[in-house]
Formats: structure tokens, C-alpha cells, sequence
């Protein structure tokens, strides 16, 4: 039987301990913004277990039948198949498309990056955008938004996949605007992916660094509300794999473990009270894939969806925007469930069972900066270890910029310039080096004192650089300091094999256009060739890394070896006629492909702080 009770009663009952708030159902005491978020990934139909278009004409019919709202986060794949876009494109204003960030081989070939053979397409080391370096995500992500975009006319709002790192979430709301993203809520071991640590089950702005790390300053604020796809039951869903996380809002979890639609409403209640002043529940299904088996069940979903008093069903844009209007910073606090089990704050969270997580704001997981190409995805906030944010300045620009103003007002303009090619030619890549997010990120060689090496990297260039204005006597000769890293830059192109008993050595243009010489079977050759990824790949190269693992050869021989050459060829072209200069210049602008790759280099190898 339904309590009414007056408003001033109410509160006096609930002041005294006498009625407990969180077992009222929401609709009973009115409590605004309560919204259920529809969100159906859509992959490509080579993966559905019914490929006909069926699965989804089902999906959207029980949406439809209730006028309910709904986001479609379609995969890059699903762009290209146009005959399950004629159907998308047919849905009704309450439909938001968004972007499903799964990464396919053939998103992988198109953005000219290379997709690892040979394995599962779920595998977390080639699915999610953390599996790539910095650079192959950006490429993967504006391929992905140039197909949306040409579908759409524009660039979406939504945007989700189990696992987003927080290098792409950034990119996501910077370059493209999106506004509203879905990772998967917290499970242990479930289907090669552990997330762990973020607030359990309840929307929140994520921190700049952390994805799973609730925003709690202005600086570190990630403007992007994070909703959860299977948000947990608060008690049962604690241990590891899927017999504990299945306890669970996906029709497919709570039907595995025997539960019904019942289940889905009690749960639904628990994030929908008002212990917060949002409430939020996402809803849905793999399109063409656990849609298939259930999509009875979500056809009952949808009908309590419709029959919640008070509660709103929203794309996930919509939710942003009435999400922004109550939170204008972010949410202080937050707790779930019927007797509170879970508390919860911008300082941590603790669980009356026993965990208590203490967030660490400006500390990244690895995959910020490097990838990860482990079979497991272990996002674990508990294990992640302490690890401190240290401020960084970089003390080597005070040392280089004092020698600049020094030469600059000496009139030694050309010297200047030759010296700063020089070192970012022979030191760039420890130059851009630094403490970011409680790491140590290194683009080149990594070593022990940072500040230190860089300050000797400056040190060195000065002394080579002014050795190698003396040794060589021709003004138009000194930039042959810089243009031997022209030899760098060709060494980073080429490539080797050996296919059909021919031996085949080229340059890469781009990451898959090989031009080739084959010599072998069959006499002399040239090969013009698009190579697919894994070909690609395959290809033998000269392998840098071997330089920046050792900090001798990086730090002293590397530069000394280039001077020496340097030397060496201007000791040559002058004693040839003028007019030989101008391979100077060639190399040089060969060069400049070694210095621009430099600055737009991903980094290398990271080090956490402890």
C-alpha cells in the first residue's frame, strides 16, 4: 500500500530516523531529473548471429511502440553497409546516432594503421583505441567522425565502446564536441575486461587524466558526462567474472542468472531513488547480437521504461545537457543502494562490505600514453599503486634560450639556427620529454635525471655545433649540421623482405605504399605495391629503438657520429665547385621530414612516479 504523506510530515519522519528515503520508490516522493538512457551498439552484421536486417527492425519496434527516445552508437563498419543505414536513417527524430569506438581491420587499413593478425576482434589488444599509440588513435577517430559526418552531416554528440582511455577522451571532446560517453560499469574479470574503481553505477565528469577518476577541480575537468552500460546490483555484483557481474540492468545478465523483469525494475529503482539529485539508468542491447536472444525481454524493458513514473527516457546528448544544468561544476557526492552501500565522493569510495578507494585526480592509467597490446584490459584504480603528479619545468629552455639571445645579439643569426635544427635533429625526442600525470613520458632515450640530461643535451649541441662552425669554413656549408639527418629519416623509411625467393628493398610511403627494387628469381624488378596491414607489418626496418635503449649511444655517440659526417661532407663539397651545393639543400629538405617527425612523435616508453 502506497504511503501518501505531506511534505512538511514527510521530512520530519525521515529527520527522525523513522522512515528511510531510499526504500521509497521515486515516483512516490516526485523527485525530479530521473532519466533512463537508451543505448544500443550497433556493430558490423559479419558479427551478428543474424545477419538479415531483422535484429534491428525488432530493436527499434520496441523502442518505437512507447515513443521512447533512444542513441544507436554505430560502429565505423556499420557507416560503409548502406543498406543498414537506409534503415537507421529512416528512424524517428528521437533517434541520436552517435559512435561506436571498436576499432575493425578495416577501420585499421582505411586510417593507415596497422591491425595485429591473426586475432579475435574482441581482443582488448586490438579493439579498443588503447591498443594504438597516440597518433594511429587520432587517425582511427577522424576516419571514424569522416564517415559519421558523411552520413549524418555532422559530427556526433554520443560516443562509447566498453573501454575509452583518456588520451581519446580528450581528443573526443576537443576536436569533435562530444559531449556524452558510455564505458562498461565495474567488473573484475568479465570477457577479458577488468574496469575497476569508477563511481558505481552513477554518472559523474571524469578527470582529464582519469577516465575513471571523478572531476573535482576546474583544472582537471574533462567537460563529458560518463555513463555505465550494465550498471551492478550493489550487493551481488562484488566478486570476480561473470557469475557475480552478471547481477546486472542487460536483460541478457539478469535472464543468465535465472532473474525476470521484476529483477530489471527493482534494480532500476535503486539508481532511480532519490538519493541524488540525478538519477540515471542505462538500458540496452548488442544489436544483431544479444538482441537476437532477448529481444523479448527488451521488448519488456521498454514497457516499464514507458510505465516509471517521473523518469524520462533521453539520448545520451540529452542527458549531458540536463546533467550540465543540475551539476554547472560536478557532483560532490553520490551513493547507491537501499541502505546505502555504496558512498561515494570526488575524495574516493567505500563499501560497507569493506573496500574503500582512495582517487588519485591527476594520476593516469599507462594507456594514456603508450599502448597496451595485452590480452587482458586491467583498469584496476585499487592496483593501480600510489603514484604522485610531479611538477615539471623545463629547466634545459632556460639554458638554450640564454645562448640564443647570446648569438642572436652577436648577429650570429645563421649559427643560431643551424645549432637549434642540430640539437632538435640529434635531442628532440629527450627534449620533449617530461613528468605528465604521476609518469615519466619519454619520446626518446630514457634515463635516470631527466632535467640533468636534458640540460647536458643542450650543453653538447653548444659545444658540437661550435666545434662544426669552425671545421667548416663555408658559411652555405654549416647547414649540412642539420641535413644529415637526412640519412635518418631515409633509414626510418626503408624496408626489407624476401618474397618468392627475391630479395626486396624499398621505402614505406605512408604506412602500407611500398616501393621496392626485388632482386632475385627472375632478374631485376620494381614493385609498386598497397600493402594490407599485416604485410606491412612484417616488413624488416632499421629499428631506432635500439639507439634510445642505450644512453651512450643516444646521448653522445648519435650526435658526434652526425657532426662527423657533417664534417666530413663539407670537407668534400668545398673543395667542389659552388654549384654542388646544392645537394646542401636536398638533404636538408629530406631532413626536414626527420625534425617534423620528431615533434609529432608518440611517446616511447613511461615510468610511473612513486
Amino acid at each position: 500500500m502506497k504511503v501518501k504523506l505531506g511534505k512538511g510530515l514527510l521530512m520530519i519522519l525521515v529527520g527522525c530516523g523513522l522512515i528511510n528515503p531510499l526504500k521509497i520508490q521515486a515516483a512516490e516522493l516526485s523527485c525530479p531529473n530521473r532519466y533512463a538512457t537508451i543505448i544500443n551498439p550497433v556493430r558490423s552484421r559479419s558479427l551478428w548471429r543474424d545477419k538479415s536486417l531483422k535484429p534491428i527492425n525488432n530493436q527499434y519496434g520496441a523502442i518505437e511502440k512507447d515513443g521512447l527516445a533512444a542513441t544507436w552508437l554505430l560502429q565505423d563498419d556499420v557507416l560503409k553497409d548502406k543498406e543498414l543505414m537506409g534503415v537507421i536513417k529512416s528512424f524517428d527524430q528521437k533517434q541520436e546516432k552517435g559512435v561506436f569506438l571498436e576499432v575493425s581491420e578495416q577501420l585499421a587499413q582505411e586510417s593507415g594503421v596497422i591491425y595485429p593478425a591473426h586475432t579475435y576482434w574482441y581482443n582488448p589488444g586490438v579493439v579498443f583505441l588503447s591498443a594504438y599509440q597516440q597518433s594511429e588513435r587520432r587517425r582511427l577517430i577522424d576516419n571514424l567522425m569522416k564517415d559519421f559526418k558523411a552520413n549524418f552531416g555532422d559530427y556526433p554528440k554520443a560516443a562509447g565502446a566498453w573501454w575509452i582511455d583518456s588520451y581519446s577522451v580528450d581528443y573526443l571532446r576537443e576536436r569533435y564536441g562530444v559531449k556524452a560517453m558510455m564505458i562498461v560499469a565495474d567488473q573484475k574479470t568479465t570477457d577479458h575486461y577488468g574496469v575497476w574503481g569508477q563511481w558505481w553505477g552513477v554518472p559523474y565528469y571524469p578527470s582529464r587524466a582519469n577516465v575513471l577518476v571523478p572531476a573535482s577541480t576546474t583544472k582537471n575537468k574533462e567537460d563529458v558526462v560518463m555513463v555505465q552500460w550494465a550498471q551492478r546490483d550493489p550487493k551481488l555484483a562484488q566478486g570476480e567474472g561473470p557469475k557475480f557481474s552478471n547481477y546486472s540492468l542487460q536483460a541478457n545478465d539478469y535472464i543468465s542468472q535465472g532473474k525476470t523483469t521484476n529483477y530489471f525494475k527493482e534494480l532500476g529503482k535503486i539508481y532511480l531513488d532519490c538519493s541524488n539529485k540525478v538519477g540515471q539508468i542505462t538500458v540496452g542491447l548488442e544489436t544483431g547480437m544479444e538482441s537476437v536472444g532477448f529481444i523479448e525481454e527488451y521488448g519488456r524493458q521498454m514497457e516499464a521504461i514507458a510505465e516509471m513514473k517521473g523518469v524520462e527516457a533521453v539520448t545520451m546528448s540529452q542527458f549531458y545537457e540536463q546533467f550540465a544544468k543540475v551539476y554547472r561544476q560536478w557532483p560532490e557526492a553520490a551513493v547507491v543502494g537501499t541502505e546505502k552501500e555504496w558512498t561515494m565522493d570526488t575524495k574516493g569510495r567505500r563499501y560497507e562490505g569493506g573496500e574503500k578507494l582512495a582517487y588519485q585526480a591527476g594520476v593516469a592509467f599507462e594507456d594514456y600514453w603508450v599502448a597496451d597490446k595485452s590480452e587482458f584490459l586491467n583498469r584496476n584504480l585499487i592496483t593501480q599503486g600510489k603514484q604522485v603528479d610531479k611538477n615539471y619545468w623545463p629547466v634545459w629552455m632556460g639554458l638554450a634560450g640564454g645562448m640564443s639571445v647570446w648569438l642572436v645579439l652577436k648577429k650570429k643569426w645563421r649559427g643560431w639556427l643551424v645549432g637549434v635544427l642540430f640539437g632538435w635533429g640529434a635531442f628532440g625526442l629527450l627534449l620533449r620529454s617530461g613528468y605528465e600525470y604521476g609518469w615519466q613520458v619519454f619520446y626518446g632515450p630514457k634515463v635516470n635525471n631527466l632535467e640533468v640530461a636534458q640540460i647536458a643535451a643542450v650543453g653538447i649541441t653548444g659545444l658540437l655545433v661550435v666545434a662544426g662552425l669552425k671545421l667548416i669554413k663555408r658559411k652555405d656549408l654549416w647547414w649540412l649540421m642539420p641535413a644529415t639527418f637526412a640519412g635518418d629519416a631515409v633509414l626510418k623509411a626503408l624496408r626489407f623482405s624476401v618474397i618468392d625467393q627475391k630479395y626486396l628493398a624499398g621505402v614505406l610511403i605512408g604506412n602500407f605504399r611500398l616501393l621496392a627494387i626485388g632482386i632475385g628469381k627472375g632478374g631485376l624488378s620494381f614493385l609498386n605495391s598497397h600493402l594490407i596491414g599485416y604485410q606491412a607489418g612484417a616488413l624488416l626496418k632499421f629499428d631506432f629503438n635500439k639507439i634510445w635503449e642505450n644512453g651512450v649511444v643516444s646521448l653522445f655517440l648519435y650526435p658526434v657520429a652526425h657532426m662527423v659526417i657533417a664534417v666530413g661532407l663539407g670537407w668534400i663539397l668545398a673543395r667542389l665547385p659552388k654549384k654542388y651545393g646544392v645537394i646542401v639543400w636536398g638533404l636538408l629538405v629530406v631532413a626536414l621530414g626527420w625534425l617534423i617527425g620528431t615533434a609529432m612523435a608518440d611517446p616511447r616508453v613511461v615510468v610511473p612516479i612513486t
